[in-house]
């Protein structure tokens, strides 16, 4: 299953918090589309959906969609610092 760091955790509550979003709300990551391909999508829900993995890192729950669970089953979401502040990354587990 998808993993989420620490840092991860602290990034996404630190947004959450900023643009008024309630502690409970989790982050889903699902399916969706850039530029008329797939790619992964990111937002901020109150509640998993029907056949969501959930997981949960620092009080900061998160929910991997049943069609992105496979490909991401072996990644991991991390922050890393970037002049413009921490910047979300996908890598795979070491």
């Amino acid at each position: 299953m998808l993993q989420v760091t620490e840092s991860a955790a602290a990034t996404l509550a630190d947004t959450r918090s900023r643009i008024g979003i309630p502690d409970h709300f989790g982050l889903r990551i699902y399916r969706g589309q850039t530029d008329g391909r797939s790619a992964f999508a990111f937002d901020f829900v109150e509640d998993p959906q029907d056949g969501d993995e959930v997981g949960e890192t620092e009080q900061t729950r998160y929910f991997v969609a049943p069609e992105v669970a496979t490909p991401l089953a072996e990644a991991v979401l991390d922050a890393e610092p970037t002049d413009d502040g921490p910047q979300l990354t996908l890598k795979r587990q070491e």
